[in-house]
Parts: structure tokens; C-alpha cells; sequence
């Protein structure tokens, strides 16, 4: 919930367009400096856990939670 929280946020800052996938959320508040780069690759592992859990992948394997 808290990551959705954080997406939820970051979509309201980037304002009346959001990107089309969550995934872009970052790199849109990176282009418009909101966000630093070293911040905009931590939300975007953060936001690629959050789309392992929620969308029920049938087992959670511990190299993939690592790549994203």
C-alpha cells in the first residue's frame, strides 16, 4: 500500500497527464526535476517490486525481486 501510495503521489505532481505505465512515473519526475537520477532508479525498482507482487506472479522467485 505504501508503494502505491508513492505512485499515487508522484502521478499528482506530475499533474493532469500521467505517464501511461507506472514504470514511467519516475522518468517523468527525473525530465522535470523533481527527482535526481540516483532517486528516479530507486522508485523505479521500487515501483518494479511492487508490479511482482500485485499482479500475482504465481511464485516470487528471489532473482527476480533482486533485478527489479
Amino acid at each position: 500500500m505504501s508503494i502505491q501510495a508513492l505512485i499515487d503521489m508522484a502521478c499528482h505532481l506530475i499533474g493532469e497527464k500521467p505517464p501511461s505505465t507506472y514504470n514511467e512515473t519516475a522518468a517523468v519526475l527525473k525530465q522535470i526535476e523533481v527527482l535526481k537520477e540516483d532517486e528516479a532508479k530507486l522508485i523505479q525498482k521500487i515501483i518494479g517490486s511492487r508490479n511482482i507482487v500485485v499482479h500475482g506472479y504465481a511464485t516470487i522467485s528471489l532473482s527476480l525481486v533482486e533485478k527489479y
